[in-house]
C-alpha cells in the first residue's frame, strides 16, 4: 500500500484519494486548512476550487494573513510545477472578528484595498455569542438556548450573523458557479 503513495503527486494526496472519490456525491464540500505553509496548506490548495481567506484584524494575526496572500502565488506555482493540477477559480477574502472600532475600520478598508471585488459584503462580527459557544465547543447554530451559559440575546444575535454571513458565502460561490 505505501507503495501506491509513494508514486503520487506529494500536492495531490487529499484530491485524489478523498476529494475526487467524494465530488459527486456533494455539492460542496469544504476543507479548513491553517495557513502554515506546510504539506496540509498545499494539498487543500491543489484540492480546492475556491478559497476563503479569513481576515481578522488584530494586528498580529492581520500581519500573519499578508504574509499568507504574498507567498500564496508562490505556493500556487510549486504546486503547479510539481505536476499536480491547481483548480483555483478565486480567492474570497472576509472579516472575522470584526468590532465597531477604529483600527478594525482600518483593516476592513485595507482588506478591501486587497481583495478589491473578492472581498465578501458579509462579515463575522466579534460577539460574545460565537466566544461563549467557542468555550463549549458548539456553535452559534448547534447550540441549544436552555443550556446556553450567555445570555440569550447574545445567543440569537450570533446566530443570526452566522446565517447572514452562510448566505453570503453561498450566494457568492453560485455567482462563481454561473460565471
Amino acid at each position: 500500500m505505501l507503495s501506491i503513495f509513494r508514486k503520487q503527486n506529494v500536492h495531490a494526496v487529499l484530491y485524489d484519494n478523498v476529494i475526487a472519490k467524494l465530488k459527486k456525491d456533494y455539492d460542496f464540500i469544504f476543507i479548513d486548512s491553517g495557513p502554515h505553509l506546510d504539506a496540509f496548506l498545499k494539498n487543500a490548495i491543489a484540492a480546492s476550487d475556491l478559497l476563503m481567506t479569513p481576515v481578522p484584524p488584530a494586528q498580529v494575526d492581520f500581519h500573519s494573513t499578508l504574509k499568507y496572500l504574498t507567498r500564496l502565488p508562490e505556493l500556487i506555482a510549486i504546486i503547479e510545477d510539481s505536476g499536480a493540477t491547481c483548480r483555483l477559480q478565486g480567492n474570497i477574502g472576509f472579516m472575522s472578528k470584526l468590532s465597531n472600532k477604529a483600527d478594525h475600520k482600518l483593516c476592513h478598508s485595507l482588506a478591501k484595498e486587497i481583495f478589491g471585488g473578492d472581498m465578501l459584503d458579509a462579515a463575522l462580527p466579534r460577539l460574545d455569542g460565537f466566544e461563549r459557544c467557542g468555550e463549549s465547543f458548539d456553535t452559534v447554530i448547534s447550540a441549544n438556548p436552555s443550556t446556553y451559559v450567555g445570555s440569550s440575546e447574545a445567543l440569537k444575535n450570533a446566530r443570526s450573523a452566522a446565517e447572514d454571513f452562510a448566505k453570503a458565502v453561498f450566494d457568492r460561490i453560485e455567482f462563481i458557479r454561473l460565471n
